[in-house]
């Protein structure tokens, strides 16, 4: 198994009755630019792994590219990463999205996802996000220092795998803010599940985009803030 992403370090842990010499796994952290057609549009910091889906989840979550063969090329060049490609300039969905999963799925998405979580246990430090197909032992994952980076990462290896992306569901941890949501309905995903509380706003454009939003993932509960699970979009009306 490659290692790639951490280092080890030394350091002390003190106490109350003295200090203890002990060796941590920290994650490795990189900046990457991004040139697209030319122009420097963006920096990444993030694990130094998987940055051609890194780069791949990006342009589609932000509406740049259509599918996968609008990218023309993609040169990795030590700290930079330069694509050519073809713009498309919006979202891939309409207004209404389509979820067929249940409650029974999204309980069976988080207890893969708390499964899984191997590298936030080992360094306690890490995101982590999950693309779940229909089948569910097919799924993308990735581990990232940035959350965004990790969401957009399982996207790139969806979009370069060619993945119907409308039946899929995404889940990541941390908390759940506006722009996760707009990445989430840009790429044409149904279904969103955050392991910690979503932004007022965020439930804001979930349900103004008919996006099913699932917040405060446990694995024996989950709140349902946004659309109808197993149907298509229903508004939750505000008290």
């Amino acid at each position: 198994m490659q290692e790639d992403y951490k280092k080890m370090t030394g350091a002390y842990l003190v106490k109350r009755e003295g200090r203890e010499k002990i060796c941590q796994p920290l994650l490795k952290e990189q900046e990457i630019e991004l040139f697209i057609n030319g122009n420097r549009e963006r920096v990444f910091s993030c694990t130094p792994e998987m940055i051609h889906q890194l780069v791949a989840g990006c342009l589609y979550s932000e509406g740049i590219i259509s599918s996968v063969q609008d990218i023309k090329s993609m040169e990795q060049k030590k700290g930079s990463v330069y694509v050519t490609c073809k713009r498309s300039g919006g979202s891939h969905v309409g207004k209404n999205l389509f979820s067929g999963f249940g409650e029974d799925d999204v309980r069976e998405f988080i207890r893969i996802f708390f499964e899984r979580s191997f590298r936030h246990r080992e360094t306690h430090a890490s995101h982590k996000a999950i693309l779940f197909t229909e089948d569910k032992d097919c799924f993308w994952e990735a581990d990232d220092v940035s959350r965004r980076a990790a969401v957009e990462k399982v996207i790139g290896q969806g979009v370069l795998s060619q993945t119907d992306l409308k039946k899929t569901c995404l889940m990541f941890s941390g908390r759940i803010p506006r722009d996760v949501v707009l990445k989430t309905v840009t790429s044409g995903i149904p279904l969103l599940i955050g392991r910690s509380y979503p932004t007022g706003e965020a439930v804001q454009e979930a349900r103004d985009h008919g996006l099913v939003l699932c917040g405060c993932a446990r694995e024996d509960s989950f709140v349902l803030y946004a659309g109808k699970l197993g149907n298509r979009f229903v508004t939750i009306h505000e008290n």
